[in-house]
C-alpha cells in the first residue's frame, strides 16, 4: 500500500473516530432554532443564499453572512428533514474532504 493510501485511511479512521460519540445524538446549540427557520423550512435557493444569520435566528443574533453553511443546511433539511445522524454524516464528509483537500495542497506546495 502506498503512502498516499495510508495517509488518506489514516485521515479517514481519525476523522470517524472524532465524529463517533456524537453521530447517534440529538441536535445541539442552535440546531434546533435553524430547524424551525421559516428560511430554512420554505424559501428558495436564492432566498437562503442572500439571508443573514439575523435573518434566520433571530434579532438578537450578530448580522453576518454565511452563505454556504446556511445553503449547506438548507439542502440537508430539503434531504433529510429533521434526522440528525444524516446532518452528522454529512459535516464528516465535509470535513474529510476539507482535511483531504488541506493535505493534497500541502503536499503540491511543499513539494515545489
Amino acid at each position: 500500500m502506498s503512502k498516499s493510501k495510508i495517509y488518506i485511511a489514516t485521515l479517514i479512521f481519525v476523522i470517524f473516530l472524532t465524529y463517533m460519540p456524537s453521530l447517534w445524538g440529538g441536535f445541539v446549540f442552535d440546531d434546533r432554532v435553524l430547524m424551525s427557520s421559516p428560511i430554512i423550512q420554505r424559501a428558495s435557493l436564492p432566498r437562503v443564499v442572500f439571508a443573514s444569520i439575523k435573518d434566520i435566528l433571530g434579532a438578537k443574533h450578530q448580522n453576518y453572512w454565511r452563505p454556504l453553511a446556511v445553503a449547506s443546511v438548507w439542502f440537508e433539511h430539503k434531504l433529510y428533514g429533521e434526522r440528525p445522524l444524516f446532518y452528522k454524516i454529512d459535516q464528516m464528509l465535509l470535513h474529510f474532504l476539507t482535511a483531504l483537500l488541506v493535505w493534497l495542497v500541502s503536499r503540491r506546495v511543499l513539494r515545489e
